[in-house]
């Protein structure tokens, strides 16, 4: 297949295969291999299956209960700092139900858990490898074992397939109905003159073919075929969608054609790219030669249609051939691009082990995620603390100011009481029958 490209980056040949020319070198013959790489896979399955382990082993003291030896050589049992937490025990608990899960989505795919790759998980909550399952599943099903660990669709139905998904689409099985398939608005031009436009080889020259064109309610200028002799109505067609797909004006607004000779009714046929009720195509102005010898006559072409239809028995949103679903559904994020001749299907979506792994640990530790609602709660206790310690040193400043007060009364008046004692004293010296006498 011989390809030309305006720069040295080729996207489009094989798809998800980008190749850099870097120098030109006619004649020779080049073989790229493209396969999958396993051992780069399965090291990576086995660096989390070690990572895991990590974890639980980091988390061992702060979840339980290990021994520490003092200076004095003496053992103590200390319990963690989490042991009693709710959240903490929560936060685990799910990451050992996902691992131990099957993952979601997978109803076309042999493989739907851990388990299924010979990846274990011990008594102690540790995960292992049994060898001999680990491998035999590497050797005879890895494609299986890319649908378990990657983020991949599937589509019962060639006529509807998953384009895209999004944050809040849970992944699963939906049934897709369509009432109404999607089309592309088309012109069908008049009868060619074959007395006129004599093929093959038509030599153009001869005459002004010139003709303005509406696609998706956007109006060419006038385009003028170029003078040259077309070998037959099939390259005349190339030449008519080059014309139109090279006008500045439907080029910035994205309205492109396809231009096919129709064998059958001797006319070219000009159909818009784009689906939906808003693709048109429309003849405006045309030339008399251009009309009568190669049918382009003033006229509207067929409007497109918009897709209709549900998933799972809610009613989507259309947009051309693109069926979305409501928002807050399940599905929401989903984009399922239909095909002309759709019906009804099943789509599975799922995130894979990684993707769900992934989606639970980032609701952990996102912002108004669960560890950073607590950590604000506990922020908020500080606050509640320091503001019931200022409270309470404030009231006892205030209770110590008191006693003191009270203390100084209470020594006032025993200082009354003994200068009222050493009076009575005096007193009692001083009368006739009380007095001493020396």
């Amino acid at each position: 297949m011989a390809i030309t490209r305006e720069s040295n980056k080729v996207e489009d040949v094989v798809e998800g295969l980008t190749l850099d020319i870097l120098k030109a070198a006619p004649g020779e013959e080049i073989n790229i291999t493209i396969s999958d790489d396993k051992a780069f896979a399965e090291q990576n399955i086995r660096d989390f299956v070690e990572a895991y382990n990590l974890f639980l082993e980091v988390l061992e003291p702060i979840f339980g209960t290990s021994e520490v030896e003092n200076d004095e050589g003496e053992t103590t049992t200390v319990t963690g700092s989490l042991a009693k937490d709710s959240l903490a025990k929560s936060i685990l608990s799910q990451i050992r139900s996902t691992i131990a899960s099957s993952i979601p989505g997978l109803g076309n795919s042999d493989f739907t858990s851990l388990t299924n790759v010979g990846i274990r998980t011990e008594l102690d909550g540790t995960l292992s490898i049994d060898e001999d399952d680990f491998s035999d599943a590497f050797d005879t099903n890895f494609e299986d074992i890319q649908k378990l660990f990657a983020p991949t669709t599937y589509s019962s139905s060639g006529e509807i397939f998953i384009n895209s998904y999004g944050k809040n689409t849970t992944a699963g099985e939906y049934e897709v109905n369509i009432t109404t398939a999607p089309d592309q608005g088309y012109y069908n031009g008049g009868d060619i003159d074959d007395t006129e436009a004599t093929f093959p080889n038509f030599d153009s020259s001869a005459k002004t073919y010139d003709f303005k064109i509406s696609v998706n309610g956007n109006t060419s200028d006038t385009l003028v075929i170029p003078s040259a002799v077309y070998a037959d109505k099939d390259e005349m067609a190339v030449a008519l969608q080059t014309l139109i797909n090279a006008d500045e004006t439907l080029a910035a607004n994205a309205a492109t054609v396809t231009v096919t000779y129709d064998s059958i009714n001797d006319r070219f046929d000009i159909t818009s790219n784009k689906y939906g009720a808003s693709s048109t195509v429309e003849i405006t102005e045309a030339s008399a030669s251009a009309s009568s010898d190669l049918g382009l006559v003033v006229a509207a072409g067929t409007p497109g249609v918009t897709v209709v239809g549900t998933i799972d028995g809610v009613a989507g949103f259309a947009s051309g051939n693109v069926l979305l679903p409501k928002l807050g559904e399940p599905a929401e994020g989903l984009a399922l691009v239909i095909g002309k001749n759709a019906s009804t299907g099943t789509v599975n979506f799922s995130r894979g082990f990684a993707g769900e792994l992934d989606e639970l640990i980032t609701s952990f530790l996102t912002a108004g995620g669960v560890i950073d609602l607590r950590e604000d709660s506990l922020e908020s206790d500080l606050e509640d603390l320091d503001e019931d310690q200022t409270s309470l040193d404030r009231r006892m400043t205030a209770y110590q100011e008191r006693l003191i007060q009270q203390f100084i009364s209470m020594e006032r008046i025993l200082n009354s009481l003994n200068s009222s004692g050493s009076f009575l004293d005096n007193l009692v010296n001083t009368l006739p029958f009380t007095a001493k006498r020396d």
